[in-house]
């Protein structure tokens, strides 16, 4: 059984050990069960057979906290070459835990808040969608759209993408799958921001939205979701009131 010969200052007040109390203690007394094996089965033969070893694990202070650490594992062989002893420098992780789950914390809060949905009326919300999507903004604009729709009871969503910097067949495939996922709730789904480069790369790409209402500016979003939620009007193809194809322009 290892154990330990000297701990420093630092590694006593990490562990919270007082005088000499640590004296004589093993390593597995001061180690989490599954780090223990880790340490006997990968960490030790490693450092043994190549000369250092780092990874990370926990730790148990006198008290029985768990302390997750980054720890670095050397030998200390003789002239010989034979092995006398282990040194290891540890670091205390929790700041870092801290620093992480604030900084995931704050990726929420910019998340939510990349996508709002602003009320227009009782029955119409707008999102605006601005800056880069990636996978997990994806996720979070279908859930965002299906919950707002939901508790808002909109009758109809506008997406606004004047503001998104790139948009690709991922892209268009998300807001395809959010008209559909709103259009079960009984929602409709309006497009808009389409800009003039937008439309030639949809073009190019083969992207079909076709199954959307778009108009070329929020104000004219505005006015058709107007009229739906109205119920003055029979359907959605109005007379004088245009869809948009993308592969054939406007049509009545």
């Amino acid at each position: 059984m290892v154990r330990h010969r000297y701990l420093n200052p630092a590694g006593r007040k990490l562990l919270n050990l007082h005088g000499t109390s640590w004296q004589g203690m093993s390593i597995d007394e001061l180690s989490t069960p599954h780090y223990r094996e880790k340490i006997r089965k990968e960490a030790s033969p490693r450092a043994i057979e190549v000369g250092i070893w780092e990874g990370e694990g926990g730790l148990l202070s006198r008290d029985g906290v768990t302390i997750p650490v980054s720890q670095v594992i050397v030998p200390i062989r003789d002239k010989e070459g034979r092995l006398r002893a282990m040194a290891t420098i540890v670091r205390d992780m929790r700041p870092y835990r801290q620093l992480e789950e604030q900084v995931r914390h704050q990726d929420a809060l910019l998340l939510e808040m990349s996508t709002p949905m602003i009320p227009i009326t009782s029955s119409i919300v707008v999102m605006p969608l601005v800056g880069r999507m990636d996978s997990a903004r994806a996720e979070h604009v279908v859930s965002t759209a299906l919950e707002g729709a939901q508790t808002s009871q909109a009758k109809v969503v506008i997406l606004d993408i004047t503001g998104l910097r790139h948009v690709d067949t991922h892209i268009a495939g998300v807001l395809l799958s959010t008209a559909k996922a709103l259009r079960l709730l009984g929602t409709e789904t309006i497009l808009t921001g389409i800009r003039a480069e937008v439309a030639q790369t949809m073009v190019s790409l083969g992207i079909d939205l076709n199954s959307i209402i778009t108009r070329s500016t929020l104000q004219r979003a505005i006015a058709k979701a107007l009229r739906i939620t109205s119920g003055t009007l029979a359907g959605l193809k109005e007379s004088g009131d245009l869809t948009f194809d993308l592969m054939g322009g406007p049509k009545s």
